[in-house]
């Protein structure tokens, strides 16, 4: 039966109630940042490692013969395991606005990219991601499956406006440089890399907004051979990330 990868909320919350998929599930363990109310696993392919992590924290296990678990799971790779967890809370821009490194989405709309954008941010170590909290997909179960637990170990603010969101910070020390395949500046030589930074990730096909374009401190783009025209929003964030962390590196 078809898969139902929906937010229960309609995308005005983070969500992230449901997480499936094994490193995704172990993850929300090890972080410890919200309770995991019960695991699912499929009959015959039981992780010993998540379920000795159940077992400490208390959480109750349910087995389930393979045709009831595909009519739970709400993802096609969910590798037999599921958990039921407290939604990840949103702690809002100030909640953010001490942080070095933030990630902020500018209405992403597919869950394979925003989940591949969430494993490169904790990936690369960003301290929290600006989520729109209209016309962006919300922290869906392919979200948290992709991210493979990327999600329990960043912080998450919901802002209505990006715009917005970017004064703010702006006022709290944070540069904001936006991803942009007609930018002058290259993000491999990006003076800003080394400052507190907010790096602004656009939709799919459109990029950024117009508004959200002109509301960022500097466009950087990423250098491409003349036969790519440009990069799915994900990868191009974390070419972004490697280059930001490298240069600081080299500080």
């Amino acid at each position: 039966m078809p898969r139902t990868d929906v937010h229960p909320r309609g995308g005005r919350g983070l969500g992230g109630e449901r997480v499936e998929g094994r490193r995704a599930v172990l993850e929300c363990f090890r972080a410890g940042r919200r309770r995991v109310r019960r695991v699912i696993v499929e009959a015959g392919r039981e992780p010993e490692a998540i379920i000795e992590a159940a077992a400490r924290a208390g959480v109750p296990v349910e087995l389930l013969p393979p045709e009831r678990f595909e009519r739970v799971a709400r993802t096609e790779v969910h590798q037999g395991v599921l958990a039921d967890c407290d939604p990840v809370v949103d702690v809002g821009l100030d909640g953010l606005a001490d942080g070095s490194l933030l990630v902020v989405v500018d209405h992403l709309e597919d869950p394979h990219n925003l989940g591949a954008v969430l494993r490169s941010a904790a990936a690369f170590g960003a301290d929290g991601v600006v989520l729109p909290r209209y016309r962006s997909v919300p922290l869906t179960p392919t979200v948290t499956k992709v991210a493979a637990g990327g999600v329990e170990w960043l912080r998450f603010a919901l802002v209505s406006s990006i715009p917005a969101a970017l004064r703010r910070l702006r006022a709290r020390g944070v540069w904001s440089v936006g991803l942009d395949a007609d930018a002058a500046t290259s993000v491999f030589s990006l003076t800003l890399a080394t400052e507190r930074l907010a790096l602004v990730v656009g939709a799919e096909g459109r990029g950024l907004a117009p508004l959200v374009r002109r509301g960022v401190d500097v466009t950087a783009a990423i250098p491409l051979a003349a036969t790519v025209a440009s990069l799915n929003a994900s990868v191009a964030a974390s070419i972004a990330l490697a280059a930001i962390v490298d240069a600081r590196t080299r500080a």
